[in-house]
């Protein structure tokens, strides 16, 4: 019964560390012209016009993608 605390440690920290890679590699990942190019296809297919926006931003909590401009 030991172990189970260290386990739940583990699994936390690991958690932790995962939210906040995300945090710093997502804004890197959504500027790029390559996704931007696939966002702006799919809206365009699913709304039937075209689509462009200035920037992209997101938020953790609550998960949420922003398309501005």
């Amino acid at each position: 019964m030991r172990i189970l605390p260290c386990v739940i440690a583990v699994i936390a920290l690991m958690l932790i560390v995962g939210v906040g890679a995300l945090a710093l590699l997502l804004p890197g990942v959504l500027a790029s012209d390559a996704v931007r190019e696939q966002i702006q296809t799919a809206a365009e297919g699913a709304l039937g016009r075209e689509v462009g926006y200035a920037e992209l931003d997101f938020g953790l909590f609550p998960p949420s993608l922003l398309a501005l401009d």
